[in-house]
């Protein structure tokens, strides 16, 4: 199946180039295509975009305005090709497998919509005791059973290590600004719809937590 990876971006110029080299760099065989939803940024972010679009095909820019992270999603969302959308953010790193074994989950569990990851988070050195027994958390709620059972507790998935099927997104009205967590209020407009939700019971995403993630 078609994978489109959507990477909204902003002041991204130290990992911008290592995460997209990372994505093409996937075992994954399928055809594949990754959109960098630009926002204006004060350092060299657009030009390193302009620059990984112009020696790849499979990489497109989509320069936005100041409308903030929402509108870029959305925007990723309506421009993107595939059927099946990845999202991914500049500053992690994704497992050189990860597509390869979501894509395989939801080609093998046609009642699932969205589909994430056991989770790592980095760098330890700074990782604190909340955010270790948040990672131990995450990484127990594996069965669609146990995340509705949990999901009015706090979001069962990291929004960057997900993958998702764009029709059934689509059907719910894709991303909106709700004055809360975008990634949270659409799994709950997806659980409400009757949509599940599943996890690759592997770490395939290396979730960085900085000052500014």
């Amino acid at each position: 199946q078609s994978v489109s990876v959507v990477m909204p971006i902003r002041n991204e110029e130290r990992h911008l180039r290592a995460a997209v080299e990372r994505v093409l760099g996937q075992g994954y065989e399928g055809d594949l295509e990754i959109l960098l939803a630009v926002a204006p940024s004060t350092d060299r972010t657009r030009e390193i975009a302009d620059e990984l679009a112009a020696a790849d095909p499979r990489i497109r820019v989509l320069p936005r305005a100041h409308e903030g992270l929402v509108a870029s999603l959305q925007a990723g969302l309506v421009e993107c090709r595939g059927e099946l959308v990845a999202r991914m953010d500049a500053d992690d790193i994704a497992h050189p497998d990860r597509l390869a074994r979501q894509v395989l989950f939801l080609e093998t569990h046609p009642d699932i919509a969205v589909v994430g990851s056991q989770v790592r988070i980095f760098p330890a050195r700074t990782r604190t005791a909340g955010m270790a027994r948040y990672e131990s958390w995450l990484n127990s709620l594996v069965e669609p059973e146990t995340m509705e059972r949990d999901l009015l507790v706090e979001s069962p998935l990291v929004h960057p290590s997900v993958v998702f099927r764009r029709a059934t997104i689509q059907a719910v009205g894709g991303y909106r600004d709700s004055r809360g967590p975008e990634d949270y209020d659409l799994w709950l407009r997806l659980h409400e719809g009757g949509a599940r939700f599943g996890k690759v019971p592997e770490v395939l995403l290396f979730w960085r937590d900085a000052p500014l993630r």
